[in-house]
């Protein structure tokens, strides 16, 4: 096994943990309701999270960071990781500081608004951004750099 089958294989790893840290966050439990005593899970933060935009821009943008992320996951096959994958992650981590900092959620369709807990799904979601960001560091492939032979150069004499 050489070294680029072994890279290769740390950084799928990494993809792969990244994606089923994902997958828990999807299922566990993101806000704590305390008004109908009731928990958000984060399939649901993921699927009403764009109306966010109607009421706090701040949420919407840590919604969007999960269209970042996928995007990141995608591009992190290829050796545009390191060019876009990289920056776009980068922002995306930054894009989920709003979602912490929320203290109430509107619980029904007349626009009540009930306070919140943060729950520990959310720290999942964080934790597979974070394990995706590394993950873009580990090259992908491994090159060599071939010195070309001796035979091969011009000399100084011959250049017009």
């Amino acid at each position: 096994m050489g070294r680029t089958n072994i890279l290769l294989a740390i950084k799928l790893g990494f993809i792969a943990l990244s994606v089923l840290f994902y997958l828990i966050a999807l299922v566990a439990e993101i806000y704590y309701q305390t008004i109908p005593n009731d928990t958000m899970h984060g399939f649901e933060c993921l699927i009403i999270g764009w109306m966010a935009f109607f009421i706090d821009w701040g949420l919407f943008f840590a919604w969007f960071s999960n269209l970042m992320f996928f995007a990141s996951v995608v591009m992190s096959f290829w050796r545009i990781s390191g060019f876009l994958a990289i920056p776009i992650m980068g922002i995306a981590i930054l894009l989920t500081i709003p979602a912490f900092n929320l203290s109430e959620l509107m619980y029904n369709e007349a626009g009540m608004m009930t306070p919140v807990i943060v729950k520990y799904g959310i720290y999942f979601w964080l934790i597979s951004y974070i394990t995706l960001f590394i993950g873009l560091f580990i090259p992908a492939t491994w090159k060599k750099h071939k010195k070309p032979l001796p035979e091969s150069e011009i000399p100084l004499s011959e250049i017009p």
